[in-house]
C-alpha cells in the first residue's frame, strides 16, 4: 500500500509514480509546502487510493506499471465520487496527442519532467484558486 505523510496540512496531493526518487523528492517538497501527501506506486493503486483517501489533487504519471496512467484517469474522471479531483499529468512524454488525450480526459494541468516542486506548489494554489471562484 502508498505511503502517507501525516503533518499540519490542510490540502493532501496523491502521487501516483512508480519511481521512487520522484516520489521522494515530491513527498519532500510537498510536505515543505503544506501538503500531506499519499503515495502509490502504480495506477491500480493509485485508483484505489483516489477513492479511499479521497485526496484534494492526483499527480499521475503516464507511465505507470499494471494499469496505464491514461486508464487510471479515465476511471477517476468516470466516478462521480473521484471526478471533482483535480488531476496533474507528470511525465517524461511531450507529445502532442498525449497532451491532447490528457486535455479530453479532463486534467486540470499538464507538465514533464524534470519537475520544479515549487512551480507545482504554485500550480496547485492556481487550481484552487480557479475551484474557489467557480
Amino acid at each position: 500500500m502508498g505511503s502517507v505523510s501525516m503533518g499540519m496540512a490542510s490540502r493532501t496531493v496523491l502521487v501516483v509514480d512508480d519511481e521512487r526518487t520522484v516520489k521522494r523528492l515530491l513527498e519532500f517538497g510537498f510536505t515543505r509546502a503544506g501538503y500531506e501527501i499519499v503515495t502509490a506506486a502504480d495506477s491500480a493503486e493509485g485508483l484505489e487510493l483516489a477513492r479511499t483517501a479521497r485526496p484534494d489533487y492526483i499527480m499521475l504519471n503516464l507511465a505507470t506499471p499494471r494499469t496505464a496512467g491514461c486508464e487510471m484517469l479515465h476511471a477517476v474522471k468516470a466516478d462521480p465520487a473521484t471526478a471533482g479531483i483535480p488531476v496533474v499529468l507528470v511525465t517524461d512524454f511531450g507529445r502532442d496527442y498525449d497532451i491532447f488525450q490528457g486535455w479530453l480526459a479532463g486534467v486540470s494541468a499538464y507538465i514533464t519532467n524534470p519537475v520544479n516542486v515549487e512551480d507545482l506548489s504554485t500550480l496547485l494554489q492556481r487550481i484552487e484558486s480557479y475551484r474557489n471562484a467557480a
